[in-house]
């Protein structure tokens, strides 16, 4: 028969009690129930600590499915594609909404992401969807990088993400990591179909981003100072 965990452990705290002269329930009854108001506490604490990771949880998923609601209009009759595949928006929510989609993977990799996106960004036009399919590319593969480097102390990956304006016509964007980075021979073919380094890779993944980047009339280029020095991906992008 299973254990009543509470009452063992309040009868377990009663038991630890010294003894007294003429000892009985009574006399032993006062700190008894200050040993079990600690118990109640700790308990009540633990479930502070599970209830707010719950709506944190919630909270996570909702917003997915807010961004999964946008997305979806991409599917929706002519008049709603052209009035949603090529709007002004702004990036900065953009890459909000990215790192919002793979918070379940950076927390499980205990990645932290910094964001330095410039306050006076104008609003870009290009598809978001597309453009939002490149950033979740590029954000996945920086974890894997970082989640490969055995030598880093738990905690301590890190992905920059910055974006800024250049000349008033081009958005700049970088994206750093602090991952396994990249042999030297490897840099010139990242961007070729079917080429992949990784055992599950594909090799579409960073062709598309160069690809949607380029048909843009933008340019994408990738750096590393070889392995275990992390990578930088930058590219930019016309306004409009």
């Amino acid at each position: 028969m299973k254990k009543n965990t509470w009452k063992w452990q309040v009868q377990e705290q009663v038991n630890e009690l010294p003894d007294l002269p003429g000892d009985n329930l009574l006399q032993r009854l006062p700190e008894g129930l200050h040993k079990m108001s600690d118990l109640v506490e700790e308990n009540t604490n633990a479930m502070a600590e599970v209830s707010q990771r719950i709506d944190h949880g919630v909270s996570h998923i909702a917003e997915i499915i807010r961004i999964q609601q946008q997305m979806s209009k991409l599917d929706a009759g002519q008049d709603a594609v052209s009035e949603f595949r090529n709007p002004s928006f702004s990036f900065a929510d953009l890459v909000q909404d990215t790192v919002q989609l793979e918070a379940v993977m950076l927390d499980r990799f205990k990645v932290t992401t910094d964001l330095r996106i410039d306050d006076n960004l104008p609003y870009i036009s290009c598809s978001r969807n597309e453009l939002l399919q490149c950033l979740i590319n590029l954000l996945r593969n920086s974890i894997q990088a970082v989640s490969g480097r055995t030598d880093l102390p738990p905690g301590s990956g890190k992905i920059v993400i910055s974006a800024w304006l250049n000349d008033d016509t081009m958005l700049e964007v970088n994206l750093t990591d602090n991952g396994e980075g990249i042999d030297a021979e490897r840099l010139p073919h990242l961007f070729q179909y079917g080429y992949t380094s990784k055992a599950d890779g594909t090799g579409f993944g960073l062709a598309s981003v160069a690809k949607f980047i380029r048909a843009q009339g933008g340019d994408i280029s990738i750096h590393s100072d070889g392995m275990n020095k992390g990578s930088s991906v930058r590219f930019a992008l016309p306004l409009a």
